[in-house]
């Protein structure tokens, strides 16, 4: 009997232990939870915003794309028309930074940007860019409402580019058309550190930023090129809530 009080103050001693182990481990596992549902929660939130980007790049160039008024001058290689109604849009600078067309009647690729240059240039996009571009158009049948989009760096600026063939999209092809006959179009959206800073505000995300490889200790999502592989990453702060 006289052992009884020293038993039962071990036994005390080791309910709190245990106790406190407990608690710890399950705080310990709270904290590790919440953090991973925050990290999944922004990764989601930056892929909305990622294809948030390529949608309003492809809906922009198909409204120019597939615009029936569009159509007749273009296909006539009408380079004073094009630039009233394409190439001042791109000098502007507020929906799209950047406007080329080529293929069809037209000899050479003619381009704007929103440099204040008012004639229309070849080479705004270097020749292996054209040709990703080209390659994914070549997927998409004749009058197809459709086009590619991705990201692409030009003159150290990455955009995102969208692209398109300059037709009705109807999805009735004439078999007398061929695809060399189609002029194409190509509008790039400047990404900018505004654009970049605003999307890091809207989703609270801290020190949003482009680079060109991923950041050890930092959440990150590949920006992919024609080709599918990726070219940039955006990235950002791994968001831990939990104190």
């Amino acid at each position: 009997m006289r052992n009884l009080p020293a038993r039962i103050a071990a036994l005390m001693i080791w309910t709190v232990v245990v106790f406190v182990g407990s608690t710890a481990g399950f705080i310990l596992w709270m904290t590790q939870a919440l953090d991973r549902q925050a990290q999944d929660h922004s990764l989601e939130q930056i892929r909305n915003a990622r294809a948030n980007l390529l949608a309003q790049a492809r809906m922009i160039t198909l409204d120019y794309a597939k615009w029936e008024a569009s159509l007749a001058p273009i296909a006539a290689a009408d380079v004073p028309w094009i630039y009233e109604n394409i190439g001042l849009s791109a000098q502007a600078g507020q929906a799209f930074q950047m406007a080329i067309l080529w293929g069809g009647h037209l000899h050479a690729d003619v381009g704007w940007m929103d440099d204040g240059k008012a004639q229309g240039r070849s080479g705004l996009l270097d020749p292996h860019t054209l040709g990703q571009v080209e390659a994914g158009l070549r997927r998409i049948p004749l009058q197809a409402y459709d086009g590619v989009q991705f990201f692409a760096w030009d003159d150290g600026t990455l955009y995102v580019l969208a692209a398109s063939r300059v037709e009705s999209g109807s999805g009735e092809a004439d078999p007398h058309v061929k695809d060399s006959d189609v002029a194409r179009i190509v509008l790039g959206v400047r990404l900018t550190d505004e654009v970049i800073d605003r999307i890091g505000k809207d989703y609270l995300l801290s020190n949003l930023n482009v680079d060109k490889e991923p950041a050890p200790g930092r959440a990150s999502l590949p920006l992919l090129g024609g080709n599918g592989q990726p070219l940039a990453y955006l990235a950002w702060d791994t968001p831990q809530p939990a104190p």
